[in-house]
């Protein structure tokens, strides 16, 4: 099963970067925003980022 796990289940850090850039977005006045490296945020990137979160382990 773990390398199953390893594949389809997001790491820690990978599921704590997506909750940083959907923080970041929900912070905006706007569509888009752009994180803590200077990276633009915008829908295609949300929609990767939640993804990311709904796969993480409970």
């Amino acid at each position: 099963m773990e390398p199953a796990r390893a594949v389809f289940v997001p790491s820690d850090a990978a599921v704590r970067e997506a909750e940083e850039l959907l923080a970041d977005l929900g912070r905006a006045s706007s569509g888009v925003a752009v994180d803590s490296k200077g990276f633009l945020i915008d829908e295609a990137v949300a929609r990767t980022a939640r993804r990311v979160v709904e796969r993480a382990p409970s």
